[in-house]
């Protein structure tokens, strides 16, 4: 008799492996996202301490609008960046500190440089 076999098995774990590489890649992805957009968020609040009030970038007074920044991967699907100050929405109103700076971040490439990091690995 003969046998004939089937490769299901390897080319499940295959799939496995190359599914998780994806998700590992989607969120690496959305960090070089989130620290991008940090990074350019931060260049629009280090403007100078004497600078006259409502130029841009904004004025570093006391810190806190700066030190307030912050981003994280919440999942494989979603990152979030914002400023926690209290004031942080007027001040965007007229300096809009944070929309420039997402705006200035290339998601795309930095997702798919994240992407690459992992799936290419595997």
């Amino acid at each position: 008799m003969i046998g004939f076999g089937t490769n299901g098995g390897n080319l499940g774990r295959r799939y496995h492996k190359r599914a998780a590489a994806v998700r590992r890649g989607a969120r690496a992805g959305l960090k070089r996202i989130v620290d991008r957009v940090d990074l350019e968020q931060a260049k629009n609040l280090r403007g100078g301490a004497d600078a006259p009030p409502g130029s841009y970038p904004v004025p570093i007074r006391t810190g806190n609008l700066f030190q307030s920044r912050f981003g994280q991967v919440v999942n494989d699907h979603l990152a979030v960046a914002g400023n926690a100050a209290a004031y942080a929405g007027v001040i965007h109103k007229t300096r809009p500190f944070l929309s420039d700076a997402v705006d200035a971040v290339d998601m795309p490439l930095e997702m798919s440089r994240g992407l690459e990091e992992e799936v290419y690995a595997v």
